[in-house]
């Protein structure tokens, strides 16, 4: 739903400074399979990237403190969800995690972040990898939330020179 709104509202920008493309992956758990392919590709065609934002797990919050983990943020990426979220009263937690997507990018030298539940802090839903992950436990409120800050802070990326 993030990646579906964030498409909507950058294609109706009326100015940007850089190409935005969304993409999904698949296997990120057997060894970032999809990830390492595209960077891969990139690399290949020596694509300048700006930003990877790596949205991931990002509609729980059991202890309702509306955070969100930045995973082994970049630091000019860290500084721009730190800026948005302290305007948006959404606390940031920057932590080390190298098991997302994220990483593919971080290791071929790109600028990226990986944006997600509390998993190093253990507020993750109960529900991971689990038949009961479905609909139903979806934290709209929480989903809400980081939706707003993903939307701001990709403005000021494909904004900004």
């Amino acid at each position: 739903a993030l990646v579906l709104a964030a498409a909507r509202y950058l294609r109706d920008l009326p100015v940007r400074q850089h190409p935005v493309a969304f993409v999904l992956f698949d296997q990120e758990e057997i060894g970032l399979i999809g990830s390492k392919a595209y960077v891969q590709s990139l690399v290949a065609a020596q694509t300048q990237v700006k930003g990877a934002h790596i949205f991931d797990m990002l509609s729980f919050d059991g202890d309702g403190d509306r955070a969100v983990e930045l995973w082994s943020p970049s630091p000019a990426l860290e500084a721009s969800y730190q800026a948005h979220g302290g305007a948006a009263g959404t606390p940031i937690q920057p932590v080390t995690f190298t098991f997302s997507d994220h990483q593919a990018f971080l290791d071929a030298g790109f600028a990226a972040v990986g944006i997600g539940e509390e998993f190093v802090a253990m507020d993750h839903t109960p529900h991971y990898h689990k038949v009961t992950d479905t609909f139903a436990q979806v934290s709209f409120a929480h989903l809400a939330t980081v939706t707003h800050l993903a939307l701001a802070v990709l403005e000021t990326d494909v904004t900004s020179p």
